[in-house]
């Protein structure tokens, strides 16, 4: 029987249930809660709607989507006064264009994002109804990919921006939801978002990436030593090799690799050499996938068939 993934739970918010006059400061409630202190300005109470669900995971970084009618929220003086952990957003647009002042005037497009850094000031001007994917991260979490994170903030990650593109597209599916329904642990996609992040965020300010000669390979003879240990983690990696996460990551995506996929695909090569080997027909899909370090028979179908070559 195949085994069900356990992902963090999701806590859902949503003005629905409140009288019209209590949304807005209910919102700016619940904004502080879950993000950081804002304020709030809307020009109708009868006609605003805010909806708000939160995955968040215990390694640092919290999958949010949030929807509802044009607003303002603003973050000034007071609101970093009554700020206490120093995080970071990064916000993609799914729907009408809107306006964020941080670091200069930006309008985000719909598919484009950008990230935000919760020390600084920001005005945010939703004209329309809006739809958010939002990811936030704590300090910590963030410069374990970015060490220098706090240079990519309001950086704008727009459609025609190559790496950011990529980015965008990946990060836009991240929403609490689409995450309970994944074959992959949401830690793991996390992992691949800050990965992709610093990769897109390199090629934006303009960094280069000089591993340590043979590192890649170091990196690539360890991870076929213990990809089909359930729950390796690149953190795990770096360790063995006694480098910085941040050089693991460099060092593979200088050849274009991002540890999750590069992880998959090994334990994916490790299953179907099972599949296709007459000594181990005796097991079945889930012996097969548990062998081979995979979360459940799903992941492992999903990452077989990914495989070039016939299967």
């Amino acid at each position: 029987m195949m085994k069900a993934m356990e992902q963090p739970p999701v806590a859902r918010w949503s003005t629905d249930l409140l009288p019209q006059q209590d949304r807005c400061t209910s919102v700016v409630e619940a904004l502080g809660k879950a993000i950081v202190p804002v304020n709030v300005s809307i020009d109708d109470p009868r006609d605003f709607e805010f909806h708000m669900a939160c995955m968040e995971l215990e390694e640092g970084v919290s999958f949010l989507h949030q929807t509802g009618s044009a607003h303002q929220s603003f973050r000034g003086r007071s609101e970093l006064a009554r700020s206490e952990a120093h995080t970071y957003h990064f916000l993609i647009n799914r729907a009408a264009g809107w306006t964020l002042s941080h670091h200069g005037d930006i309008r985000l497009a719909a598919g484009e994002g950008i990230l935000v850094d919760s020390a600084y000031a920001f005005h945010l001007s939703m004209p329309a109804d809006f739809e958010v994917v939002h990811i936030k991260m704590s300090e910590e979490w963030l410069q374990r990919w970015v060490p220098q994170g706090a240079d990519l903030a309001g950086c704008q990650f727009t459609r025609d921006s190559g790496l950011g593109r990529a980015l965008n597209l990946f990060a836009a599916q991240l929403s609490p939801h689409t995450l309970l329904a994944s074959p992959l642990p949401a830690a793991d996609l996390a992992e691949q978002f800050g990965a992709m992040l610093a990769l897109a965020g390199s090629d934006r300010t303009g960094g280069t990436r000089r591993p340590v000669a043979g590192l890649r390979d170091a990196i690539e003879a360890v991870m076929r030593q213990r990809c089909a240990e359930p729950g390796l983690r690149s953190g795990d990696v770096a360790s063995d090799l006694r480098i910085p996460l941040h050089e693991l990551h460099d060092a593979l995506a200088a050849s274009g690799q991002i540890f999750a996929d590069l992880l998959n695909r090994m334990r994916g090569e490790i299953s179907l050499r099972m599949l296709r080997a007459p000594s181990f027909r005796h097991l079945s899909l889930q012996e097969i996938s548990d062998r081979a370090g995979f979360p459940n028979v799903q992941s492992m179908l999903q990452c077989v068939t990914r495989l070039p070559g016939p299967h």
